[in-house]
């Protein structure tokens, strides 16, 4: 089965929400990680494309990708933030569908700080238009964040085969099973941040 839908939010951002939105309408959807191959999304479409391979090879059957990168102390892959990797998974894929689920950046950016240890991660090996050693400060990491959707909407300006929502609407659930065309059974708030920090922010 091919790669139907492909997710070019942020962590922390919504994408808990639609990939728990994905799964409880039947489709077999990607996040972040999969304990069913033991495989992480950005690392192995990153090492499959360098190879000259498909990029979802490790993930067979899978119809969508709602948040791919990886980030650890020691790497960084952001394949929704890479227009020649977002290329590639349209070329293998001429059907696929991005989705961008924006999330005010100030909020993205507080629940980033109480995420586990992601702030110490994301200074430390950096991401795309996020230096190593640059994300010194929280007002840094929402500029980030704010380019990150000002090349995404530059990149599928005009492109039918692209759909923006902001994570409050209302009505976010029919826009996005319209867009698909698979209604989606399910909607809500999957993965809040507590109080005393995002217990799921795990320490690599």
């Amino acid at each position: 089965m091919a790669l139907r839908v492909f997710g070019l939010g942020l962590p922390k951002s919504g994408t808990s929400t639609l990939q728990d939105a994905f799964l409880r309408s039947g489709m077999k959807s990607l996040h972040w990680y999969t304990k069913t191959v033991e495989k992480f999304a950005g690392n192995s479409m990153y090492h499959r494309w360098y190879r000259g391979e498909n990029i979802m090879a490790d993930f067979p059957g899978f119809e969508a990708v709602t948040q791919p990168d990886l980030i650890t102390t020691t790497t960084s892959f952001w394949p929704q933030m890479d227009p020649a990797m977002l290329r590639e998974v349209a070329r293998q894929n001429p059907d696929v569908k991005f989705i961008l689920n924006l999330r005010d950046p100030v909020a993205i950016a507080n629940s980033m700080e109480k995420w586990g240890n992601f702030m110490e991660r994301l200074h430390k090996v950096g991401a795309p238009g996020m230096p190593p050693r640059c994300a010194t400060t929280k007002k840094r990491v929402i500029r980030w964040i704010e380019g990150h959707y000002a090349n995404t909407f530059e990149l599928f300006e005009g492109k039918d085969n692209f759909l923006s929502y902001d994570i409050e609407d209302k009505d976010a659930n029919i826009r996005i099973g319209e867009f698909i065309g698979q209604p989606l059974e399910w909607w809500g708030h999957s993965n809040k941040t507590r109080e005393n920090g995002e217990t799921r922010g795990v320490v690599y």
